[in-house]
């Protein structure tokens, strides 16, 4: 794939440009090229580092009159059925969710995942 033709540039623009660089000191000449590469620099973005827009965490638990037959057993149970207590973007809101007071007997799990979406009746 060939480059497009760069525009033509304006002679009156060029020559005032040039005319500005030789007038400029050499501490200003170096002041505009650090303001025009930081410029550059602005426009490529790193990767952010949290997940991406989408993704998130939710609490999951095991129904309370749960009858327990084993750690597998409990995991595949789990997320087969679970009953969603929190969805979140953030971890450490779930964490504390999981802290609070009526989580401790119940068996959880948190799960990595897409925002939940609301089912019939308009629950999620």
């Amino acid at each position: 794939m060939s480059k497009p033709k760069p525009k033509p540039k304006h002679a009156s623009w060029a020559a005032l440009s040039r005319y500005a660089h030789e007038s400029m000191t050499p501490a200003q000449r170096i002041a505009r090229g650090k303001k025009a590469a930081a410029a550059r620099w602005k426009k490529v973005k790193p990767p952010p580092d949290r997940p991406k827009p989408g993704s998130g965490y939710s609490l999951v638990a095991l129904p309370i009159g749960y009858v327990w037959k084993g750690v597998a057993r409990a995991l595949e149970d789990i997320r087969a059925t679970p009953e969603v207590i929190l969805w979140s973007r953030d971890r450490a809101e779930v964490m504390a969710r999981l802290r609070q007071e009526d989580m401790r007997d119940r068996v959880t799990d948190i799960v990595e995942c897409d925002p939940p979406t609301p089912v019939e009746g308009g629950r999620l």
